[in-house]
């Protein structure tokens, strides 16, 4: 398996896709990982470092069961707004596309790979925190919405 076909690649790049068919979205980059600081835009959302735990059921003969279940943090990014309200204003509105994307959509949950070696069980929100504020730049805002992953690889 390669590391652009792995389970969790897969569940990123498509929580991702979801989100950039939002019509919220606008000309906000979304990308599956960091984009680098050259590559930062006045409004950018990007997946953070996964993190979780991987069980495996023991007690069975045959191929064993493994339930991988971790975080996905979806970073959001507000700058250029002239007010703090502005400025909080249009990172709610990313932040609930986010939201919708996790909630109102089974595409993430109906995830799975051709052969079923692996399905996603679940995938729901687990925090969010927002915060915005004044820089000598101007007002930035910055919010992080965590989703909760569970794949079953059998």
């Amino acid at each position: 398996m390669s590391e652009s076909d792995t389970p969790r690649w897969s569940a990123i790049n498509q929580l991702v896709s979801i989100i950039r068919q939002d019509d919220r979205i606008g000309g906000a980059v979304v990308e599956p990982g960091w984009p680098g600081e050259n590559e930062m835009r006045s409004e950018t959302i990007w997946i953070g470092d996964e993190d979780g735990e991987v069980s495996i059921v023991t007690i069975r003969e045959g191929r064993k069961v493994t339930d991988d279940q971790f975080t996905l943090p979806v970073n959001v990014r507000v700058t250029g707004r002239t007010t703090l309200l502005a400025t909080r204003q249009r990172l709610d509105e990313l932040v609930a596309a986010v939201h919708d994307a996790t909630v109102e959509t089974a595409s993430l949950d109906s995830l799975s790979d051709d052969d079923g070696a692996w399905f996603v069980v679940s995938a729901v929100p687990a925090s969010k925190r927002a915060t915005v504020g004044r820089t000598a730049q101007g007002c930035i805002g910055f919010a992080e919405y965590v989703v909760a992953v569970h794949i079953r690889i059998n």
